[in-house]
């Protein structure tokens, strides 16, 4: 009978935080010819948009406000819909031939949380009315696959409004309580720059038909785990989980360097420090060459699953496709998720734990999955779950690093 004691007695406890190394902050930007298109507040607050002249360890510091030099609208589909990349591309030339300060913006440190918006400009009647979607991408890389048991990709909506690169992330409310296991998932993000026929992806330019950007996918891991085949909409779709930039840069540019070479790279510093752990640890390091699926096979397995919906927090359930007569799109200015590489705090149990968690199932009359988000709650902190205070920063290369802080 010793071996019930060993089945029923403590579950593993995964630890993500690794630690960092001079490689792992923002790395030199170097010169910068790609146009960097941003979104921000004037003075007078109305929005606008513009190209990046100069940055900072992955930040914006000096802006050229294309809206005030050639009266292009604020939004991403109105700038490539008067030719505004173009545009960008030459006034950059023109800086660097003869540099001259009209027009210009420059945005201090302490600015950035209040002026930057997010350079995805979706907000939540577009979502409501399907003029607009984010849509999600689980299980690309095969780090992440290995961590959590999963074996295959997949979709799901996150109807949810974008939000500035440093705009702090609100822990939320379920049932009257915050999110206890609170995960990042560091991710490339894809923005439509035209309408996406599902049923005509072979004339999909990946470079011209699409913007890139740092996105991150902030999930609330309960809703989940309560329920692994619709519940990600719940887990993923409050406000302000989903941090988006600083800056998108066009594919016709961001398409030309190798994959291998793009690095992704999460850190986490938090806010209370616990013996035996370091307060700023590595999370996520991975190249953009470890993704399993590109933007074509993403887009495949979208329209494979073009009439999944899934329930939201408020028992609406939430297309990943939208309909224009007898055609499934996705419209201009959509926003597309590709996935996350390993390093996250959720993890699967092992196979022992497997079977410790269906004893317990006996034992308490409760679903192995309930006893698992009990253990993760318990040990929340060990596992790298985000708290109150919390501050992530997040980067790839050439897309702007993004830097917020969990409030409750």
């Amino acid at each position: 009978m010793a071996i019930w004691p060993r089945l029923l007695g403590r579950l593993a406890v995964h630890d993500p935080r690794r630690p960092i190394g001079p490689d792992d902050l923002f790395p030199d930007e170097g010169a910068h010819h790609a146009p960097r298109i941003v979104r921000f507040l004037a003075r007078d607050d109305s929005p606008r948009i513009g190209v990046v002249l100069e940055s900072a360890e992955g930040q914006p510091r000096r802006i050229l406000d294309l809206t005030a030099r050639h009266g292009v609208g604020p939004g991403l589909v109105d700038l490539v819909s008067a030719g505004g990349l173009k545009l960008a591309e030459q006034e950059l030339e023109r800086q660097a031939a003869a540099p001259d300060d009209a027009d210009q913006v420059t945005l201090a440190p302490h600015d950035l949380a209040q002026r930057l918006l997010s350079p995805v400009d979706i907000d939540a009647a577009q979502i409501e009315r399907g003029e607009r979607m984010v849509v999600g991408f689980g299980l690309t890389f095969r780090s992440h696959r290995a961590e959590t048991n999963g074996d295959r990709a997949f979709v799901f909506p996150k109807p949810t409004q974008p939000s500035g690169a440093y705009l702090p992330v609100a822990a939320g409310v379920e049932a009257g309580a915050p999110a206890v296991l609170l995960d990042y998932e560091l991710e490339l993000g894809c923005v439509a720059l035209r309408d996406i026929d599902l049923d005509r992806l072979d004339e999909i330019d990946a470079a011209a038909d699409f913007g890139y950007l740092v996105v991150n996918d902030v999930t609330a891991r309960e809703p989940i785990l309560r329920d692994r085949r619709t519940g990600y909409t719940r887990a993923k779709a409050r406000p302000t989980y989903l941090p988006c930039g600083p800056w998108i840069v066009p594919g016709t540019h961001f398409t030309r360097a190798d994959p291998a070479s793009r690095r992704m790279v999460l850190t986490v510093t938090e806010a209370t420090a616990r013996p035996g752990h370091h307060t700023h640890t590595l999370r996520q390091d991975a190249v953009l060459d470890d993704l399993t699926l590109g933007l074509r096979g993403l887009l495949d397995l979208l329209s494979s699953q073009r009439s999944l919906t899934m329930p939201g927090l408020d028992g609406r359930r939430w297309p990943v496709t939208a309909a224009r007569g007898n055609r499934r799109i996705l419209p201009a200015g959509s926003l597309l998720l590709t996935g996350t590489p390993g390093g996250t705090a959720i993890r699967a149990p092992s196979p022992g734990d497997k079977l410790a968690l269906l004893l317990r199932s006996v034992l308490h009359l409760r679903r192995p999955s309930e006893s698992y988000r009990r253990h993760l709650e318990e040990h929340r902190h060990a596992f790298g779950f985000l708290a109150p205070g919390d501050r992530i920063s997040g980067w790839i290369t050439g897309l702007g690093r993004q830097e917020w802080e969990v409030r409750r």
